[in-house]
């Protein structure tokens, strides 16, 4: 077997015996290197591991030009007493450090340690039961990053022969990043998990106060079930809500600044990034929702959702009983079931596109269709489902301070009030004319020839918007040669755009 096929690994560790498992069943030829490898019986962990050679640390090395360390970064040191032995082979560092820490990483550390070898970072971001897993298909991209460019496409072509989908990280210094990540608890969850249960409980200190001050004529006893009921469903609604109004605000914002180069206020590029989970916690809460209705779907809870019957038994010749008994729902209740499954279903949908395995099946316009014009119409749905709900109540009891159902929309409907606004033709054109490169306040400069300022001319002039040249020089250059420069500009602009025309829709998306 061709040497370029074969891998050495430092360590007998549950990581380095995964990665020796995962690297035979694919073709490479593996040495594992150990302290003393005549106490170590790797076919006990897996009958695989019998077709790799297991010999001492500086044996391992000497077998081939590709050399993994899988052994804590804590005894890394003892690899110094090898560095002539390791002089000009590949070593990959797949390391972790127990906590985050503003100096070098592991790997650029070992790259000090032995500056004679070629260092790359890889496979840290995988654990060794991701790795010595056959059948799931999750955790199967990696991360590599080196400061020699032959050494990085080596260690990148190892890992996709092995199954992995490998993501260029850059020089070795991004190593700190990537080494950082495995140690976040829930990255990006926390003030949307705070803002959450925040939301949950002032929903139900409301209902409380409503239910059981304000009214007082409910039964302490509904408060597992009747009052979950109705937290929930206002919650969800709610943060779906919350999913779609930042991005309403950031077009504003981008109109306002006349620019997509100014960057959101830290407050809304944080919302910004939190809608994913909000709209996840959104799906969870419309669950609960669902599965408390289901619960206590009867007459008792619910005698406006059904048709009213009754058994009248003669008590005396003067005094009648009306028993109420339960029987199929009326008009009201089938809307209310047929529009809040709908709802729930499409809410479905999007969540799972949420889910990186399902959603890299799909291109950026299927991701993006899904994700902001359908999550759109269900938003739409979401609030159809309260106001069918609610709406036949509100004309008879007119407290809506006091109705769940009322308050609940209250958010919902301005956002949906402010996506109108956004979706008005002018307005809508002038946001996307602003996100494909157009300026307020650029004006055209012939001496320094911008192509952004001539693009600018371009776009104002398809639109009525001309801007001024700016100097008398640049009036008198001929209309054929100013004509020419926007046109490459323009050009050059249109490439741009379509390079990278998924952060422009990053505004629209929502869960």
């Amino acid at each position: 077997m061709g040497t370029k096929r074969a891998i050495s690994i430092i360590g007998t560790g549950d990581f380095g015996c995964a990665l020796a498992k995962r690297l035979i069943q694919n073709g490479y030829q593996v040495t594992i290197g150990s302290r003393s490898p005549l106490n170590r019986n790797l076919q006990k962990r897996d009958e695989i591991l019998k077709a790799a050679h297991l010999v001492s640390v500086r044996d391992c090395i000497i077998a081939s030009n590709m050399v993994i360390v899988a052994i804590p970064y804590k005894y890394a040191d003892s690899l110094k007493i090898h560095e002539d032995f390791l002089q000009g082979k590949l070593l990959v560092d797949v390391s972790n450090p127990s906590k985050r820490s503003e100096e070098k990483s592991n790997a650029e550390k070992l790259a000090d340690l032995l500056p004679k070898s070629i260092v790359i970072k890889c496979f840290n971001t995988v654990s060794a039961y991701s790795m010595g897993d056959d059948t799931s298909n999750e955790h199967r991209q990696v991360y590599v990053a080196s400061d020699d460019l032959s050494a990085l496409e080596a260690v990148a072509q190892m890992s996709r022969d092995i199954g992995f989908a490998v993501h260029n990280a850059g020089r070795l210094h991004m190593a700190r990043d990537l080494e950082s990540e495995p140690l976040y608890l829930f990255r990006g969850w926390g003030w949307p998990t705070l803002f959450t249960i925040g939301l949950f409980l002032m929903e139900l200190l409301y209902l409380f106060v409503v239910m059981y001050i304000a009214v007082d004529r409910y039964d302490t006893s509904q408060i597992p079930t009747y009052v979950l009921y109705k937290a929930t469903g206002a919650v969800s609604v709610n943060l779906l809500a919350f999913c779609y109004l930042p991005g309403v605000l950031a077009a504003f914002a981008q109109i306002y600044y006349g620019s997509k180069h100014t960057r959101f206020q830290p407050w809304l590029d944080s919302w910004l990034q939190g809608r994913k989970q909000l709209g996840i916690y959104s799906l969870l809460f419309g669950f609960m929702h669902m599965i408390t209705v289901m619960s206590c779907m009867n007459g008792s809870y619910f005698d406006y959702l059904f048709k009213q019957q009754y058994v009248i038994v003669e008590v005396n010749a003067t005094e009648d009983t009306k028993i109420p008994v339960d029987t199929k729902m009326n008009l009201h209740g089938e809307g209310c079931i047929a529009t809040g499954l709908i709802a729930l279903c499409s809410m479905g949908i999007i969540g799972l596109t949420s889910v990186p395995a399902i959603g890299s099946l799909m291109n950026w316009r299927e991701w993006r269709f899904i994700q902001s014009q359908f999550g759109f119409v269900c938003f739409m749905l979401t609030v159809g489902h309260c106001m069918v709900h609610g709406v036949a109540r509100w004309m008879i009891q007119r407290d809506l301070l006091l109705r769940n159902s009322f308050m609940s929309l209250i958010l919902p409907w301005l956002t949906l009030f402010l996506k109108i606004i956004y979706f008005v033709p002018c307005v809508h054109m002038y946001v996307w004319k602003i996100r494909g490169g157009y300026e307020r306040e650029v004006k055209y400069d012939s001496e320094k020839g911008d192509a952004e300022s001539y693009t600018n001319k371009a776009l104002d002039d398809d639109s009525g918007l001309s801007t001024q040249s700016g100097s008398d020089e640049g009036s008198e250059k001929s209309e054929e040669s100013i004509s020419k420069k926007a046109s490459d500009a323009s050009d050059t602009f249109t490439e741009f755009r379509e390079e990278h025309e998924t952060s422009f829709g990053g505004n629209d998306t929502n869960l």
